[in-house]
């Protein structure tokens, strides 16, 4: 089984229990990453849980990994 990179904000309540407004507001406040790839909306899951961990990426960068902007990235299919 591979490990997830990306994970869809509407599926991190379940999955982590955190809100989707918890997830928005954190990327509006430049502590996590958006990719858009078509309508989806993507946080990296190592950034999410550096986030809750206050993990060494996190705490070396000040949050998102590029000041917290909005990144279209695309993502190849597998």
């Amino acid at each position: 089984m591979t490990q997830r990179i990306f994970i869809r904000v509407s599926e991190i309540p379940k999955a982590y229990g955190i809100g989707k407004d918890s997830i928005y507001r954190a990327v509006n406040a430049g502590r996590l990453d958006l990719h858009k790839w078509g309508r989806a909306s993507l946080i990296r899951c190592a950034d999410l849980e550096d986030l809750i961990t206050g993990g060494r990426n996190y705490q070396e960068t000040g949050g998102g990994h590029d000041g917290g902007q909005v990144v279209t990235s695309a993502i190849p299919s597998q």
